[in-house]
């Protein structure tokens, strides 16, 4: 159903351009034969007032068909009566630009009524500057930028969200310079930088290695575990395993890998360590370590063979000392497991329970649990867009945090501070579809109001055209990342499926494309017929055929094979 809509909101843009036309055509006298709604042979037609109207097919596109505009026997166009070319280079040009005016019209009509109903609600992660993941091993990991950062600008121009790094990627340019802030978010210290960071060969690399922050709340949830934490609807998340959270991707990257975390003492001094998880039997033990592990396992009555329960890359003593590092029995596991225990490292808590024994902590270990620290009592409705980065910075006592960190797996932890608050440790749950530990829980996004003014709107697609119309003539920009008929009706299918709101705005946004590309000086386009116009009046004669079909006919083969290029772009895009 949302692909027919979409389909008919496509086909009613060129509806009403074509119809912006045929009123000025009739006003000024022309004879218009044919009216037709799509291409190909017509399903249903009736003639009123001689104009044949016909509904075709492939409903994507119309036309409309004034006598004179095709050549007719040895005729010359301006010699047919009452036909496109009869009339004066005036009234050709206002049939000519009536098409492109009626689309710009309805674009500013559909801001205006945006605007009017209060706007869109977005998602903070489509504006904000801040970068909510970095690609472990990307060139702008290397480079320096990591989750947190703030974005001021991209190649000299400021950054305004999501989509200037979407632009950014498309780019010729092997590389971009990102200028901004490096965030010491406990110091509440801010370090400005500079980094040029290398592309890549693959499509829309930047998005790939790095994404937008998102301020993450919890929705719902129904594990027992996760139920009797404490956790209420509308609390953001802000720390995890001893990781800040700045987007939903990070946030689910720390949950599916499989680490515990400890508290550990080392020398006087207590600091909390994410440790691997893994099946005993991919580590070399010794027979005294395995015999030890063997008796934690009888006592505590554990099932199984002991090679698959899981144990922490170290050789523990009773009292869950650390004596070793243990040996891989694969060299690659070696290499790539973080091992930065130190020997005589005391456990004291795993997952934040207090543990006195090597046994306790091999029991804790054969299930995973998170801590969580959220703050609660935010806004949960939509921000103003322009005040949104300054809530997700000055909303929360990034200081109150460590005082809180620090205590985790303590005799007697801080379990709050004004509004952060520290979770009792939430217990994962296998995934029954592929036996992953997820905790069970429905997050959301905090939702921004955007509502610019409709000039405003109107403004930045029209800057957005222009930027994108001259980075293609440029070579700046590669033909393959723009869209043909079947990458827009995507577009807007995706938007109805947000909203009556979103679904209005790209309906305008497409439109404003249409009636600015009409007018370029192309000749089978609608400018191209003002610029013959335009040549007319000022030669005093009108141009011949010959001259015109040599003109027109290379541009329409061009456009013909620019449709094929863009619509197989648009499907690859589809089944990739």
């Amino acid at each position: 159903m949302t692909i027919i809509l979409a389909i008919l909101g496509l086909t009613f843009l060129i509806f009403i351009h074509e119809l912006g036309h045929f009123f000025v055509a009739r006003r000024e006298g022309m004879k218009v034969e044919t009216f037709s709604i799509g291409f190909g042979p017509a399903f249903y037609h009736f003639t009123h007032k001689g104009v044949r109207w016909q509904f075709c097919y492939i409903l994507i596109g119309g036309f409309v068909k004034v006598a004179g505009m095709e050549k007719e026997g040895k005729k010359e166009p301006h010699e047919v009566k009452d036909g496109f070319y009869s009339k004066s280079p005036w009234a050709r040009m206002k049939m000519a630009a009536m098409g492109p005016i009626v689309n710009i019209a309805f674009a500013f009509f559909a801001f205006c009524l945006i605007w009017a109903v209060g706007g869109r609600s977005k998602s903070f992660s489509e504006f904000t500057h801040y970068i909510g993941w970095v690609v472990k091993d990307s060139s702008a990991a290397k480079k320096g930028l990591s989750s947190g950062d703030r974005i001021d600008s991209i190649d000299g121009k400021t950054y305004a969200g999501a989509q200037d790094l979407l632009l950014a990627s498309v780019m010729e340019e092997p590389t971009a310079t990102f200028k901004g802030d490096h965030i010491d978010y406990f110091a509440e210290k801010e370090t400005p930088y500079t980094i040029t960071v290398e592309k890549g060969e693959e499509e829309f690399s930047l998005p790939m290695m790095m994404g937008p922050a998102g301020l993450i709340r919890f929705e719902e949830g129904k594990t027992p575990s996760l139920l009797s934490s404490g956790i209420q609807k509308g609390d953001r998340i802000l720390w995890v395993d001893d990781q800040l959270v700045f987007s939903l991707p990070l946030l689910i990257k720390n949950l599916s890998e499989n680490r515990a975390l400890l508290t550990i003492e080392r020398r006087g001094n207590y600091l909390l360590q994410r440790i691997p998880r893994m099946p005993a039997n991919e580590m070399k033990l010794s027979v005294r370590e395995k015999g030890e592990m063997e008796d934690w396992q009888h006592a505590l009555g554990l099932r199984g063979d002991l090679g698959d329960l899981q144990f922490i890359p170290y050789a523990l003593s009773s009292n869950g000392t650390i004596e070793r590092s243990l040996v891989f029995l694969d060299d690659d596991l070696q290499e790539t497991t973080d091992t930065s225990l130190q020997a005589g490292d005391r456990i004291i808590a795993v997952d934040g329970e207090m543990i006195s024994s090597g046994s306790q902590i091999l029991k804790r270990l054969q299930r995973r649990h998170v801590q969580l620290i959220v703050q609660r009592g935010g806004i949960t409705t939509p921000i103003p867009v322009d005040e949104a980065d300054q809530y997700y910075m000055n909303s929360v006592d990034w200081k109150a945090l460590p005082q809180i960190i620090s205590t985790i797996g303590l005799p007697y932890p801080k379990k709050e501070i004004g509004d952060i608050y520290l979770l009792k440790p939430i217990e994962m749950v296998p995934n029954k579809e592929d036996d992953r530990p997820v905790m069970g829980a429905v997050f959301s996004e905090q939702p921004v109001l955007y509502n610019p003014t409709p000039t405003k709107m109107f403004r930045d697609v029209f800057v957005d055209t222009y930027r994108t119309l001259g980075n293609l003539f440029t070579g700046a920009l590669k033909p393959k990342y723009l869209s043909g008929p079947v990458g827009i009706v995507r577009v807007i299918q995706h938007s109805v499926h947000v909203g009556w709101k979103e679904a209005l705005y790209f309906l305008g946004f497409i439109s404003l494309n249409l009636g600015i590309l009409n007018l370029l000086p192309v000749p089978f386009l609608d400018g191209g017929h003002i610029v013959f116009s335009l040549i007319e009046s000022v030669r005093k004669k009108p141009m011949k055929a010959k001259t015109m079909e040599r003109l027109i006919i290379p541009f329409v083969v061009l456009f013909l094979l620019f449709f094929v290029f863009v619509t197989y772009q648009d499907i690859l895009r589809i089944f990739q």
